[in-house]
């Protein structure tokens, strides 16, 4: 599947323009005529900006970028496009000093006469602008004849499917309400107006710190966390705060589980929404909004959308299969980590968040006493009438499950909706899922030949696993 040019058209800056005819826009026009005699490039001014050329385009959307190509003119003077960084931001560099800057590619050297390169992002380079930055131009000004992105739309990068938000409607909580109008669950409640006299949370009871969550209700790999900001007074309000994400109620317990999703550091513009991309591997259940030292300026969000996919739940709220591997025993060499007074349940989640967990001592909770031991490598455990060894597998839902929850009899649940039951392995039961999907994608008649591709072939062939 060749993937479009993302960056056609799309709304575009430089630091400055050569000419009336020679401005930015010229550069996602479509048309790769490499000959600049016809006025087809984008070309910054000759001396205006001795330290610093750029050019950048607003995708008007988050995307994981793949590729970035560049044609270069050809008529004459092609040497000036060289040396350049291409530069991947969250939000517009050019109104946010801390835009979350990623370097997508350094290209080092010239670009031949009237030639297009290819370059390749770095893994995992995420953003919502493209800037092309040229240091120290001197009389050799940035000259870009056509710039093409290709990417995979941010929500859409799991099977090619688009991700609903999964914040809307679900329970929320916040620190405070600045009046009775104003409540929490106005942020979830699907409308994105950002007039603040019909519609906004408003926090002003504690100056130290204020907050917002809401609770999924179930465990998910959250990806995504957009906010929208007030435009009608005060947008100043939404700055210099945390997205985190938590397993449990940090309401209720003093061990969550907190995750940071995400720190923006300066303020959101006036009505717009930002779209910031979770940490790799965020899991949890409960995505709370954080803002510290908030003085006479509290926390204030107009709507909050939440995008991920769900893990799937086959013990009432637990996240993960898992089975009991030694009755009266445990593992005393391979612990990781230890948690006192927690449940089975918490015990198993506890494990899905350590990327090198296989398993888990459990005995029944106490007061001041550790109950979950987290494992790693083989178990081979010893008899101790205290407790219990399992072993635990991880895997997100097929993809006709993630808007169901189960109901109170989970293993009947996934006989109704004819999913087999995953029995886990006693030693690394993820390798052999893994190695399984291997085997299938490669097997296909065409392989994959991106990272879309890729995810889709892993989420079809999920299905076909007997």
């Amino acid at each position: 599947m060749d993937l479009p040019n993302i960056a056609l058209n799309k709304p575009t800056k430089q630091s400055s323009d050569f000419d009336s005819s020679l401005t930015s826009d010229r550069a996602v026009d479509g048309n790769h005529n490499p000959y600049n005699i016809v006025r087809r490039c984008a070309h910054v001014a000759v001396y205006n900006k001795p330290s610093l050329d750029w050019w950048q385009v607003d995708l008007q959307q988050t995307f994981l970028i793949q590729t970035v190509s560049i044609t270069n003119r050809r008529d004459s003077y092609y040497d000036r496009l060289t040396n350049f960084s291409v530069e991947v931001h969250t939000s517009d560099p050019t109104i946010n000093n801390n835009s979350g800057l990623q370097l997508c590619y350094w290209h080092e050297g010239k670009v031949g006469d009237g030639l297009t390169v290819d370059l390749p992002c770095a893994v995992n380079t995420i953003g919502r602008y493209v800037r092309i930055v040229k240091y120290s131009p001197g009389i050799r000004p940035l000259m870009l004849c056509e710039v093409e992105v290709r990417g995979t739309l941010l929500h859409k990068t799991y099977g090619g499917m688009d991700l609903p938000n999964i914040a809307l409607n679900k329970p929320t909580k916040q620190n405070s309400n600045d009046d009775w109008s104003k409540s929490s669950d106005w942020a979830v409640d699907g409308s994105h107006s950002t007039n603040a006299e019909v519609r906004n949370v408003e926090l002003n009871n504690k100056p130290w710190l204020d907050w917002w969550q809401v609770d999924l209700r179930q465990i998910f790999l959250v990806l995504t966390v957009s906010i929208t900001n007030r435009w009608d007074c005060c947008p100043d309000r939404l700055t210099n705060f945390t997205v985190e994400v938590h397993t449990f109620d940090p309401t209720t317990s003093n061990n969550s589980g907190p995750q940071l999703c995400y720190w923006h550091k300066d303020t959101v513009g006036s009505g717009l929404t930002v779209d910031l991309p979770c940490a790799v591997n965020t899991i949890g259940r409960y995505v709370r909004i954080v803002k510290y030292s908030s003085g006479d300026k509290p926390l204030m969000l107009c709507e909050v959308e939440v995008r991920g996919t769900l893990l799937c739940n086959t013990f009432g709220d637990a996240s993960v299969v898992f089975s009991r591997q030694s009755t009266g025993a445990r593992e005393p060499d391979y612990i990781i980590a230890s948690h006192e007074n927690i449940g089975k349940l918490d015990c198993a989640n506890m494990c899905l968040r350590e990327a090198s967990c296989n398993g888990f001592n459990f005995r029944s909770p106490s007061v001041s006493a550790v109950s979950c031991e987290l494992l790693i490598g083989a178990l081979d455990p010893i008899k101790n009438v205290s407790w219990d060894v399992y072993t635990i597998c991880r895997f997100q839902c097929p993809s006709e499950l993630a808007h169901e929850p189960p109901p109170s009899g989970a293993r009947d649940f996934l006989q109704q909706a004819q999913v087999p039951v995953l029995h886990c392995p006693a030693v690394n039961p993820t390798e052999h899922l893994w190695d399984e999907l291997g085997r299938r994608v490669r097997q296909r008649q065409r392989e994959p030949n991106n990272v879309a591709e890729l995810a889709l072939a892993l989420q079809q062939e999920w299905q076909n696993i007997p």
